[in-house]
């Protein structure tokens, strides 16, 4: 037995890496008919009911958020700017059809909280010297 010391590199993998969380808000469009009966507006029907106004935002030009807002999409949810844009819209698709007199509209303002962490876990297909021949992708092997 020898009294040797051999030193070992800790181990490099799993490595913590970045984290954060905060908080932001988004908002919804809401909308109600309060005429006698109900209203068909863009193929939905309105009643004295509040109802979430759901247009396909892409079809019309509205940009739901900066980038920097990835949080509001995955809640389906607007900034500020757009939902005002998509209000009114609303208001103007209903004012074509002569149903904008008993129409009433709202934002709902929601507080999202959120997040994240990564971590390393791995090192893959390390590439040294002259020959790169045998650096096969390794694609979840690690």
């Amino acid at each position: 037995m020898s009294d040797e010391i051999v030193e070992v590199e800790p181990a490099e993998f799993p490595k913590k890496g970045q984290s954060g969380n905060g908080t932001t808000h988004g908002y919804t469009v809401e909308a109600r008919y309060t005429g006698h009966d109900h209203v068909v507006i863009n193929d939905v029907v309105y009643t004295d009911k509040w109802k979430q106004v759901n247009p396909d935002r892409a079809a019309i030009g509205v940009p739901a958020h900066r980038p920097f807002e990835s949080w509001l999409d995955q809640c389906n949810l607007m900034n500020y700017p757009a939902a005002q844009a998509i209000r009114w819209w609303f208001h103007a698709i209903a004012e074509m059809d002569f149903h904008n007199i008993c129409l009433e509209t709202r934002l709902i303002k929601h507080e999202v909280r959120y997040s994240f962490s990564e971590t390393d876990v791995s090192e893959h297909c390390l590439i040294t010297g002259e020959d790169r021949s045998s650096c096969m992708p390794d694609w979840g092997k690690k």
